[in-house]
C-alpha cells in the first residue's frame, strides 16, 4: 500500500513544529544561566527539516517588490559577510550570517501558497495558537497551585523567576507571537472580546518589554477609538466590570503585585548587578553616538563583525548596524518599506492586523530586540507575510 501525504499536509506539519518544537524544553534541566535549553541534536533536526521543506516546496520564478527588496538586502549580506571572514572565519560566517539570517529568510521565497487551501490553513493557525495561548496560561495555573513539574524545570514556566514561555523557549519570542495573534484577531472582527484580554494578560505574563510597550500602544488605541465614537458600546463597560473584581483577586490572593513590582526591579533597578533592561538600552545609544568618529568610518559603512559580540545587543537596527554597517542597515529599511507599501496596494483581510504588526514590530520591537537571530519567529513571520500577500494579490479579500 502506497502512501501519499499531500503538500498542504506537510506544509501544515512543518508550520505546527516551527511554533510547537521549543515545548520540548520542559522535559530538561535549565542550563548554567538558569534558562531553559534543548539538545543540539532536536536543532540539527530542525534545521535538516526546514532545508527539506524548501527544497520540497521550491522558489517563486516570479518575485515581487517586496521579495526584490528581501532579495536585495540577503545578497549584501552576503556579500558584506565575506569581508569580515579575515578577522572572523569561515564557520562564522556560514553560521551567523549564511545560516541565521540568510537562510532562515529564505521562506519569504517559499512557493508555499501555489496550491494551498487560504481556508484550511486560516482554521489550521488560529486553532494552532489557541493551543499555545492555553498550554501556557495552563503552566501558569500549575505553578500557582505549587505542581512541580517532574522533568527538568523546577518550575513550570520558569525564565528569571516567573516569565510565561509556553512553547516558544523565550518571553521574548512569545511576546512576539502574541502580540501578532492580538492585532489579527481584534481585526478580523473589529472587536474587543474576553479572548483578547486573555492574550493581553499572557503578554503581560511573558515579561516582555517589547510586548507590554506594544500592549499599551494598543490599549491606548483602544480608548482613544472609544473616546471618538458617538456611544460607548455595552460590551466594553461589560468587560471592564468583568475584570476589575478579577484583577483584585490576582493582586491579592496572586501576589500579582509583586510579579509587577519584580517585573519594575527587572525593567528599571536590578536585572544584572551593573546595568537594568531599560538602562541596557540607553547605554548603548550613548555607544552609538561615540562610535560615529573619523576612525571608524571603514566599520560604520560595512560593520565591524564580533562575533564574541554578535548578539550583545538587545536592538535589531543595532546588531545589523555593527555587523553589516549603513549598507547592511539602509538596505533592510529599503525592505521594510517595501512590506508596508505593498500591504497598503494589494489589501486582503489579513493586512490591517500585519500592518499594525509590522508598524510594531519596525518602530518598537526592532529598537528593543534582536529578533531577526531567531529562527522560529524569523520563519514564522515570513510565512505570515507570504500568505498575506499572496491574498491581497489574488483580491481575495474575504474567505
Amino acid at each position: 500500500m502506497r502512501l501519499s501525504i499531500s503538500k498542504q499536509t506537510i506544509f501544515l506539519i512543518v508550520f505546527a513544529i516551527n511554533a510547537l518544537l521549543y515545548g520540548v524544553v520542559y522535559f530538561f534541566p535549565l542550563n548554567d544561566f538558569g534558562e531553559p535549553q534543548i539538545p543540539k541534536i532536536l536543532k540539527i533536526v530542525y534545521d535538516l527539516i526546514l532545508i527539506s521543506t524548501v527544497l520540497l516546496f521550491g522558489f517563486k520564478k516570479k518575485l515581487n517588490e517586496v521579495q526584490i527588496f528581501g532579495f536585495a538586502f540577503l545578497t549584501i549580506v552576503l556579500i558584506i559577510g565575506i569581508f569580515h571572514i579575515p578577522h572572523t572565519s569561515i564557520t562564522d560566517y556560514l553560521h551567523y550570517t549564511v545560516r541565521n539570517v540568510f537562510f532562515y529568510s529564505l521562506f519569504l521565497f517559499v512557493d508555499f501558497f501555489k496550491n494551498i487551501n487560504f481556508e484550511k490553513f486560516q482554521l489550521f493557525h488560529e486553532k494552532l495558537f489557541k493551543y499555545i495561548l492555553f498550554f501556557g496560561l495552563i503552566l501558569f495555573i500549575l505553578q500557582k497551585l505549587g505542581i512541580k513539574n517532574p522533568f527538568g524545570f523546577n518550575g513550570w514556566w520558569m525564565w528569571e523567576k516567573n516569565r510565561l514561555i509556553s512553547t516558544w523557549l523565550n518571553p521574548n519570542s512569545l511576546g512576539f507571537y502574541l502580540i501578532f495573534y492580538l492585532f489579527h484577531f481584534y481585526f478580523k472582527k473589529n472587536k474587543v472580546s474576553v479572548f483578547l484580554g486573555l492574550i493581553a494578560a499572557s503578554i503581560f505574563l511573558s515579561g516582555s518589554l517589547t510586548a507590554i510597550v506594544g500592549l499599551i500602544f494598543f490599549i491606548a488605541f483602544l480608548g482613544l477609538k472609544t473616546l471618538n465614537s458617538k456611544k460607548i458600546k455595552a460590551s466594553y463597560v461589560l468587560i471592564i466590570l468583568t475584570f476589575i473584581p478579577i484583577f483584585i483577586y490576582l493582586i491579592i490572593r496572586l501576589g500579582a503585585f509583586d510579579y509587577l513590582l519584580f517585573k519594575i526591579d527587572i525593567l528599571f533597578v536590578q536585572k544584572s548587578k551593573t546595568y537594568t533592561s531599560v538602562s541596557t538600552r540607553l547605554k548603548n545609544l550613548i555607544d552609538l553616538i561615540n562610535y560615529f568618529s573619523i576612525e571608524n568610518l571603514n566599520s560604520i559603512a560595512i560593520g565591524d563583525f564580533n562575533t564574541l559580540q554578535y548578539r550583545r545587543l538587545d536592538s535589531q537596527y543595532l546588531n545589523i548596524f555593527y555587523n553589516y554597517g549603513l549598507i547592511g542597515l539602509l538596505s533592510y529599511f529599503c525592505f521594510q518599506v517595501s512590506i508596508i507599501i505593498e500591504l497598503i496596494k494589494n489589501p486582503s483581510n489579513y493586512s490591517k492586523a500585519f500592518i499594525a504588526f509590522s508598524l510594531w514590530l519596525y518602530i518598537i520591537a526592532f529598537n528593543l530586540t534582536a529578533y531577526l537571530y531567531r529562527a522560529n519567529l524569523v520563519i514564522f513571520y515570513f510565512i505570515m507575510l507570504a500568505l498575506t500577500m499572496s491574498l491581497g494579490r489574488s483580491k481575495k479579500v474575504e474567505f
